[in-house]
């Protein structure tokens, strides 16, 4: 996975796109959601992700310091990931 850069203070949009693992296919959930935290747990952000269409989805969130941030995502609907 590639490290990203953002700067603290300014908005940064974060694109990914869900596919299905087993046959490749571009999924189009309506319910994507997403974690956004700065480790080890001093802030965070939840969300929905905004569709693009075509499986891509975008979120946008501004870093309040300096540090190391995980991003996670849950579909309710696709029954995949916990962000409880």
């Amino acid at each position: 996975m590639a490290e990203r850069t953002a700067r603290v203070g300014q908005p940064y949009k974060l694109r990914f796109r869900v596919t299905d693992a087993s046959s490749n296919a571009k999924l189009q959930p309506d319910d994507m959601q997403t974690l956004v935290f700065l480790a080890p747990g001093i802030w965070q952000q939840r969300d929905g992700a905004t569709s693009l269409g075509d499986g891509v989805y975008e979120i946008s969130f501004v870093p309040p310091e300096p540090g190391v941030y995980y991003i996670f995502f849950q579909c309710p609907s696709l029954e995949s990931g916990s962000l409880s």
